[in-house]
């Protein structure tokens, strides 16, 4: 996972490692933060995702 903002939101980027070893762009969580922990998480999946935050598609 990668640290990221959404919508001023504290957000991961989530990298799963195929079978090559490669890490592959799978999905953004934005997470919704409250007094008593998080509230709320939303999901959005698709590598073209990726570009708009600025993340690469790949990890080595």
């Amino acid at each position: 996972m990668v640290p990221t903002s959404a919508n001023g939101l504290p957000a991961f980027a989530l990298y799963m490692r195929d079978p090559d070893g490669v890490h592959r762009a799978f999905q953004v969580q934005q997470v919704t933060v409250g007094a008593d922990g998080v509230r709320h998480v939303t999901v959005w999946f698709g590598a073209a995702l990726f570009a708009r935050f600025g993340l690469p598609v790949e990890l080595a």
